[in-house]
């Protein structure tokens, strides 16, 4: 007799095919549990889908930061006014150019998306000239250096004026991160919520927005689940803005292509930050034996570097917004970022230190890239909740002029002025408790 499988005859007169045609009653129930299984996997998919479109519509509801406090705000946006201002003057500046040691040199502020998203988060908290004279400085960039087009968002290297203490030359040749075009689509949404420049995107939109990022981006960005990407959450935040943008605009088939990108960038992220750490045990943070610093070591280099294979380098931290914020609050992902938060706080107390040393030795690098600092802030202000009086003390001072990065953070700083934070049972708070 041969294997009584699905769709075999069999030897036996009771299970076989009868010359009518009447399948056997071992077929019949074969094919019944393939259709159920069809059916239990099809219902799992619906469900699946429906979860993500959940998830999605979820992390595109409204983030609002809370009502600010004026009295404590007032000195931050004193500052943010000066530092805004002087860029406002002084400006067009050129990229600057960080030199991080042998492993090369780079530049920062190169992109206009950059321009984009500080100004934007900024300017509710500006005085109404500076306003004006915002908007309109981003409405000239978004026709001359539109942030979404790989080719004419980068800012010229040697031209505009410099943003270093010293007068950097030609041979240093520095290096460009690669343009982020979708990332930038949350920086131009924001422009366009937050000055009601809606009009003046829309006509970029229908130019050179919506087709380029529709057309090129959409399929070609992955995020690994495991080693993560060291831009996903600007391309998170950028699907955001996109699909905010083409919903705005009536364009439903580019928001159905975000939407389905963005429902699976979410999923990887939850997954992410998910799964329990591969770190040392907690117990190591300050040990001094000799074992207890190795492990220490190791620890530290999986915060620090994204391509390591644990999950939670700082590139899970990098270049936070309120929306992932939100969505990070959920345990179990809030415990994960609280125990990077701290593992940060105990390997690297000056991480708020512009231009600083690595805090963890990363071979031939003696400076680090200096956009990691506002994302711990913004976690450790929006999910970790540390009081203001705490959160205040890692604005530092700006590594340059036209320091973008110190602009969000000073932003990030009066956006939490309003609301108390949390402090541990000993009274005291953040990773030093």
């Amino acid at each position: 007799m041969r294997n009584a499988e699905c769709g075999v005859r069999q030897a036996h007169p009771a299970l076989s095919v009868s010359k009518g045609g009447m399948k056997s009653a071992g077929h019949l129930l074969c094919v019944g549990r393939t259709m159920l299984g069809l059916a239990s996997a099809l219902l799992g998919g619906l469900a699946a889908a429906a979860a993500g479109a959940a998830e999605v519509d979820a992390v595109l509801a409204p983030w609002a930061a809370p009502a600010i406090d004026e009295a404590k705000a007032a000195p931050y946006k004193k500052l943010l006014e000066d530092h805004v201002r002087q860029f406002m003057a002084r400006g067009p500046y050129a990229p600057l150019i960080v030199i991080l040691g042998q492993s090369g040199v780079v530049r920062v502020f190169a992109q206009s998306g950059e321009t984009f998203g500080a100004l934007s988060r900024a300017y509710p908290y500006l005085p109404a000239d500076l306003q004006r004279s915002v908007k309109e400085l981003l409405t000239r960039e978004l026709a001359s250096r539109p942030p979404c087009d790989p080719e004419e968002c980068f800012y010229e290297v040697w031209q505009g004026r410099r943003r270093e203490s010293f007068a950097p030359v030609e041979r240093l040749e520095p290096k460009a991160l690669p343009p982020l075009e979708i990332a930038a689509a949350y920086g131009v949404w924001l422009f366009a919520e937050r000055t009601g420049s809606y009009e003046a995107v829309s006509e970029e939109w229908a130019k050179k927005i919506g087709p380029a990022l529709s057309g090129k981006l959409m399929a070609r960005f992955a995020i690994d689940p495991v080693k993560g990407h060291w831009a996903m959450n600007r391309v998170i935040l950028g699907l955001i803005g996109y699909v905010r943008l083409a919903e705005r605009f009536g364009d439903q088939g580019a928001s159905a292509k975000a939407r389905a990108k963005l429902a699976i960038a979410l999923e990887e992220l939850r997954r992410y930050w998910s799964e329990r750490p591969t770190f040392p045990d907690e117990k190591y943070f300050g040990g001094v034996t000799p074992a207890a610093g190795d492990a220490l070591v190791l620890f530290g280099s999986r915060v620090a570097r994204p391509e390591a294979r644990g999950a939670y380098s700082l590139a899970g931290l990098a270049r936070l917004q309120g929306e992932l914020a939100r969505l990070l609050s959920e345990e179990p992902m809030k415990a994960n970022v609280l125990r990077v938060l701290r593992a940060i706080g105990h390997v690297g107390p000056a991480w708020y230190v512009s231009g600083a040393e690595p805090y963890i030795q990363q071979g031939e690098n003696a400076q680090d890239v200096p956009d990691e600092a506002p994302g711990i802030l913004f976690a450790k202000a929006f999910i970790e909740r540390v009081p203001f009086e705490e959160l205040v003390r890692y604005v530092d001072v700006p590594l340059c002029e036209g320091d973008l990065l110190y602009v969000e953070r000073l932003v990030t700083v009066i956006e939490r002025s309003g609301e108390p934070g949390k402090a541990g049972p000993d009274g005291r708070a953040g990773p030093d408790r």
